[in-house]
Order: structure tokens, then C-alpha cells, then sequence
């Protein structure tokens, strides 16, 4: 058997490899940046993350399936999720072989079926499929027109921020209602800017914890709702539970309320940022377009980024994939991993979409045939993902999840697995 080409070395390759190698699969992981761990790694010219950057998920929430982070702190730093990283590519690829510093240049399919991968060393490479882990922070989203009072000024996008940027004193505005802006502006602060925000939606800020358990494990609380309602109802207690913060953004803010709900628009995790307002330590809000501003040093764009149509030319975009954003329609051992976000669950939910895609490597391996039955169910299926929670999210930004939805929507693929396939175990 061929082996596998997982393409990206960072958390959802590392996931699918771990994945493969528990069933005795071979693949080859390949990585053009030369050390694991994707955009965590703040050495790779690709990443957007830098040394001050904390994760916004648990570390109860974060590690992979039955591979817990352990970390002293509830929210860890960049290298504690990096150095975690490692230490599972070091432990759990087993039978997987590492090709780091190698890109994949191009692609295509033979007649029998498998793909051929040109690599930037000129070698090529057979595959039985291909696993896109490519990632979604690639290419920055800079909205059209947006606020042309901030044009003139020297600006870079928050991929490209470095906290070296920033000189005491410097005026920096940050632009944007996200979990990057916060971050940003919070960076930018200890590094000894006066940074003012600009919004056009006021964002939601979502308090680090709740009864003095971290946001992320509200889970729990929903004991007796029925399951098809969890999202409706974690939707519900987040605004329930925010409504001191509500209170503090209204006082600070002058009166104006908070116009997103969870999920429904620009969402800030943590309340650092909030923190910073109320204390009028040098983090304010801009003037309206038009007013008398600042001259600033420096304009961040925390505009957030654009999943790629088509990441790899094969054809493989969005549109392409099935409903649980994994599976290729058209294309024939053509799967991708990471391309999603949720509320919570981290690195768990790449677990259980490398459990997933790994099943169906076997499967192909065997019998195609039975892969394509499994396929043509993938397309009917069109789970709520979200719960009966809605999103306003540009349709090409990556894929939101709610991620107990998302569990439940794979163990309805595991359950079909185990029910029309006899003798085999589902994931």
C-alpha cells in the first residue's frame, strides 16, 4: 500500500498522522517550514503568532483525545502549546515520516486512482490520498474602503505584528472586534503604546470565567436540555453570564450596548482588553470616522483572514467539501483537516476528524467501492453544526463549529460506518 501525504506538520497534521499510525498506516508529512508545530512555531515566516500570544481556549480543553495539556496556568502561552506540540509529534507518530523544509508543489491523480505529489526537492511522490492540514491564518482579509481616515497612515495587518514594531509612546490604533484585535491591543499596551480601538460592530466580551471555572466549560451546565438545543442554551448562559460585563462595556463605552451575541458577530474571548478600558491606562476607544484623530504611528488591521477557494488547485474548495468540512465530493481520497473553528474542544475535535479520515484510508485501501457509498451518504447529510446558533461570517472565512455539534454530527458518520460495514469498528 501507498502511504499516506498529510500536507502541514502543525495541529491537525500531527492529529491525522497520530491517526494512522494507530491503525499500522504509513504516510509522509510534509512541511516546507523546518520543525513541527504549523503556526504555533513562531520561527515560521507563515505563522501570525507571536511569543506573547496566549491561547483563548482551556488547557482542560485543548489537548488532543486521551493526550491532555498539562499546564500549571488555565490559559497557557504560545510555547507551552508549542513545547506540547512536540512532545505528541515525538510520542505519537509512530510509522509516520517527518519531511520537514519539503513543500509540495503540485499535484495530480493517476489513472488507478492514487496521487502523484512533485515536491519542491523535484522529487515526486505516489499517494493513496492526500490530507490537506494547510491551516487557516494564511491570507490576511482586508476589507474593502474600510475607514479611508486610517489610510494615510503606515499600517500593517495583525499577521505581520510584532510587538518589536512598537516604540514608548508610540499612537497605535488597532481595527477590528475579534479575538485578534483584543490580543493586538493588549500587546501593543505592554509594549508601551498609547493605543486607541475602532470598531463597527461593538464587540461581545465573553468573561474568562464563570463561577471560577473557565468560559470554555460550560458544557456541564447542561444537564437535562435536550441535546438539539445545547447551542440555543450555551448561547443563552453566555449572554446571562456577560451581563456584568455588558454592564462594564455600557459604562465605559458611553451607552452603547453591545450589539453581538455570541456567534451572531464579532466575539472577544477573555476580558483582558475590557480590563485595560476600564483602567484608561492608555487603550481607548478612536473617534468616529470624520473626527479629529490622532496622527498614529502605526494602524493595525485585525481584520481577521480568508480561507483560501482552493488551497491546493485541486478543485478542493468549501463548496467541494461535505458538510463536516472533510470529505471530498469529487475527488477520491481527497480530505482536509483544520480547516475549522469552535467555541472549545481545541485540538480534540482534529482528533476526532483524524480518527475519521483514517477509517476511510483503510476503507479505500481495500475496497474503493465501499469508500464511494461512504462518500455519497457524506453529501446527503447536512447537520446543524451550530445548534440552532446563527453566525454572521463571510462565506469564504473559515468553517464555524459549535463543537459538541460537530462530536455529534461524527458519531452519526461512526455510527453509519459500524451499521453498513460489517465487521468493521467505527472510530
Amino acid at each position: 500500500m501507498l502511504p499516506v501525504v498529510v500536507v502541514g506538520a502543525g495541529p491537525a497534521g500531527l492529529a491525522v498522522a497520530s491517526a494512522l499510525s494507530s491503525r499500522d498506516l504509513e504516510s509522509v508529512v510534509l512541511d516546507r517550514h523546518t520543525a513541527v508545530g504549523g503556526l504555533w512555531d513562531t520561527t515560521n515566516p507563515e505563522t501570525a503568532c507571536r511569543d506573547d500570544v496566549e491561547l483563548v481556549t482551556s488547557s482542560s480543553q485543548t489537548g488532543y483525545t486521551n493526550v491532555p495539556l498539562n499546564s500549571q496556568v488555565d490559559y497557557p502561552s504560545q510555547a507551552e502549546v508549542l513545547t506540547y506540540l512536540r512532545d505528541f509529534a515525538q510520542q505519537r507518530l509512530g510509522m509516520a515520516q517527518l519531511r520537514l523544509g519539503v513543500g509540495a508543489d503540485s499535484y495530480c491523480s493517476d489513472s488507478d486512482g492514487r496521487w502523484r505529489i512533485r515536491l519542491s526537492t523535484g522529487d515526486v511522490l505516489r499517494a493513496e490520498s492526500l490530507v490537506i492540514c494547510t491551516g487557516l491564518y494564511r491570507q490576511p482579509h482586508i476589507p474593502e474602503g474600510i475607514y479611508p481616515d486610517l489610510q494615510k497612515h503606515n499600517w500593517v495587518h495583525s499577521k505581520e505584528y510584532r510587538p518589536a514594531q512598537i516604540s514608548p509612546g508610540d499612537k497605535v490604533c488597532v481595527v477590528g472586534g475579534g479575538n485578534s484585535a483584543s490580543d493586538v491591543a493588549v500587546s501593543a499596551y505592554r509594549a508601551g503604546a498609547e493605543v486607541w480601538l475602532k470598531w463597527r460592530s461593538t464587540p461581545w466580551f465573553i468573561p474568562s470565567y464563570v463561577g471560577g471555572r473557565p468560559i470554555d466549560t460550560i458544557e456541564p451546565l447542561l444537564a437535562g436540555v435536550p441535546r438539539q438545543l445545547h447551542g440555543r442554551e450555551v448561547q443563552r448562559q453566555l449572554a446571562a453570564h456577560a451581563a456584568e460585563t455588558r454592564a462594564r462595556m455600557e459604562d465605559f463605552s458611553g451607552g452603547s450596548l453591545p450589539s453581538a451575541l455570541p456567534y451572531e458577530g464579532p466575539t472577544i474571548l477573555g476580558d483582558r482588553l475590557l480590563r485595560l478600558l476600564e483602567e484608561r491606562a492608555g487603550v481607548q476607544l478612536a473617534p468616529p470616522e470624520g473626527a479629529c484623530a490622532p496622527e498614529f504611528d502605526l494602524v493595525i488591521c485585525a481584520t481577521g483572514y480568508t480561507t483560501p477557494s482552493d488551497p491546493l488547485g485541486l478543485g478542493v474548495g468549501t463548496a467541494d467539501l461535505d458538510a463536516t468540512g472533510v470529505v471530498s465530493r469529487s475527488l477520491p481520497g481527497v480530505y482536509m483537516a483544520g480547516n475549522l473553528i469552535s467555541e472549545a474542544s481545541g485540538f480534540s475535535l482534529f482528533s476526532s476528524i483524524a480518527s475519521l479520515i483514517s477509517e476511510l484510508v483503510e476503507c479505500n485501501s481495500k475496497n474503493p467501492h465501499e469508500v464511494k457509498s461512504m462518500i455519497d451518504y457524506f453529501a446527503t447529510q447536512e447537520p446543524d453544526l451550530l445548534w440552532g446558533m446563527r453566525r454572521r461570517t463571510k462565506a469564504s472565512g473559515p468553517q464555524l463549529v459549535y463543537s459538541a455539534a460537530f462530536q455529534a454530527s461524527l458519531e452519526g458518520i461512526g455510527s453509519y460506518l459500524q451499521n453498513s460495514v460489517p465487521g468493521r469498528v467505527a472510530f
